[in-house]
């Protein structure tokens, strides 16, 4: 277990919140966030596409700073 731990965590925690709430924009980005620390950009971008889609702003800002 390595530093990337705390991130895993985050990313079931907004899994489980995403189950719950599929519209819930803030855990997409967020769980996105976790996944970029640990360089899972693919996956990432998934979350982030999703985020934004549901009227995330912050999910637009991160795909242009990230993706282009």
């Amino acid at each position: 277990v390595g530093h990337h731990s705390g991130h895993s965590i985050s990313v079931v925690k907004c899994t489980r919140s995403i189950e719950i709430d599929p519209s819930n924009a803030k855990a997409y980005y967020n769980r996105a966030i976790s996944k970029l620390i640990v360089d899972n950009y693919k996956e990432a971008l998934e979350d982030l596409e999703i985020s934004k889609r549901l009227g995330y702003p912050k999910a637009a800002e991160v795909i242009s700073q990230y993706y282009n």
